[in-house]
């Protein structure tokens, strides 16, 4: 075993190898190869370094010459090399020592557990003098393998909770005596999400302020959880987020809120900044609800000018500690426009095209559509020409120039027109429109008649 620091550096040998008990260097074929680590207790003054390291080993099991599945153990870390602490441990069969867990309510760090893998033996052995003696605590532990172990820490050693994963399953006893029950209701409940039967390879406790979980990585079946405390809490979720609309348009988003571990508080819903502030129009309804196990459904009624809104549906609990909780919530609000077209009037003398006018179609937001031009209002006989298309894509930032001619026809009736300009796009609540002035004109002419196209002779 070597220690040094977690950025690097240099490590010192806390133990000499296993197998020789010398200070020989390892070849790589040693039985006794680290299983398992574990260290607490006092700090080392100097290094800020836990002065109680206990290390188990590999074993090979009866069909493999009884070597191996040891524990050792300093309790002067740096000073004091590890040493040998298996004599009384009563695992004669050699079986891996899997796991090792400190109990940490005991500020010596002398008092740990052990699992052992293997059949017909002890499977869980505790130690209150760091190894100097050892007490099977398998109590009615199935006969299976057990692989791994953590102690849920008590106010004193005698308060706690051990959780042992093995072969068959997780169990729990206090730390007072063996007394085990599997974590999670019996297979033949019927009741789902819970660890199925599959060997545990490893447990960790992770904690936050509101809440302790217990979980298991598996052999084949993935990583599971469980609750430790069952704290008051709720869950609060939108399930329709991103929406896009436009300016003057409204989107309703819609959300559950709820309950967890009973949590039975009214909750206070308002819309706060997340990435962005919310849009001016953020409305949750009802503005007060109480969570329920099967959810409370409520929603968000937004609307803005156009931007990206990354935001919170935010809800404040009654509860005493006053939980918080956020969701959440996207809202894309886009827009398009036509810009006045310059020039704002055009001549046609028929049959020939009009002069150009050129107009800017824009974007705003992450408007991302194509929008398709019209014209409205054009006498007989006249169509419009838009270049580079009838249909354009348009983004923030990337206006698209378009330049429009208007064609007559020999039977374009001379005069002026208003003509209407018009864009479209999916989703809009309306065109947008721009006017243009059209005077369509006639070529000087004449017309060859004969008065007496028949004479008689």
């Amino acid at each position: 075993m070597w220690r040094g620091p977690g950025t690097g550096g240099t490590f010192n040998a806390l133990s000499n190898n296993f197998d020789t008990s010398s200070s020989t260097a390892c070849v790589g074929n040693e039985v006794n190869q680290v299983h398992a680590i574990a260290a607490g207790g006092p700090k080392n003054g100097g290094t800020g370094l836990s002065n109680v390291v206990y290390a188990t080993t590999d074993g090979t099991g009866p069909l493999g010459g009884l070597a191996g599945g040891h524990v050792f153990v300093t309790t002067n870390a740096g000073t004091a090399l590890m040493t040998n602490v298996t004599s009384n441990l009563g695992n004669l069969s050699a079986y891996t020592v899997s796991g090792v867990a400190i109990d940490t309510s005991d500020p010596t760090g002398q008092s740990a557990y052990v699992t052992i893998m293997g059949f017909g033996g002890p499977h869980v052995s505790k130690t209150t003098n760091a190894g100097g003696g050892w007490t099977d605590f398998t109590g009615n532990l199935p006969d299976a393998p057990a692989n791994t172990i953590v102690v849920d820490a008590g106010t004193n050693p005698a308060t706690g909770t051990i959780y042992v994963g093995t072969d068959v399953g997780v169990f729990s006893s206090p730390t007072s005596a063996a007394n085990w029950t599997e974590v999670g209701p019996a297979p033949s409940s019927g009741q789902a999400g819970y660890l199925p039967n599959v060997p545990v390879t490893k447990l960790r406790i992770f904690s936050s302020p509101t809440q302790k979980l217990l979980r298991a990585s598996t052999y084949g079946r993935g990583i599971w959880q469980a609750p430790l405390i069952l704290t008051p809490d709720y869950n609060i979720s939108v399930t329709n987020s991103p929406l896009t609309i436009f300016p003057t348009q409204s989107a309703i988003f819609n959300g559950i809120v709820s309950a967890v571990n009973g949590y039975n508080s009214s909750l206070a819903l308002s819309c706060t900044t997340g990435t962005t502030a919310p849009p001016s129009t953020c409305t949750p309804a009802p503005a007060n609800l109480t969570p329920s196990n099967s959810g409370v459904a409520f929603s968000v009624t937004t609307g803005g000018s156009a931007q990206d809104y990354i935001f919170n549906a935010h809800a404040v609990g009654s509860d005493p500690n006053t939980i918080t909780h956020n969701a959440s919530i996207t809202l894309h609000v886009i827009d398009f426009n036509l810009t006045a077209p310059s020039p704002t009037a055009v001549t046609a003398n028929r049959p020939t095209p009009s002069n150009t006018t050129s107009f800017q179609v824009t974007a705003a937001g992450s408007f991302s559509q194509a929008v398709t031009l019209t014209c409205s209002g054009l006498p007989t006989g006249a169509t419009c020409n838009f270049l580079p298309s009838a249909t354009v894509n348009p983004s923030s930032g990337t206006p698209v120039t378009v330049t429009l001619s208007i064609a007559t026809a020999n039977n374009t009736p001379t005069g002026s027109s208003t003509v209407t300009i018009s864009a479209t796009t999916a989703g809009a609540p309306g065109p947008k429109t721009r006017s243009l002035t059209l005077t369509v004109t006639a070529l000087p002419d004449y017309v060859l008649a004969i008065s007496n196209p028949s004479i008689s002779t």
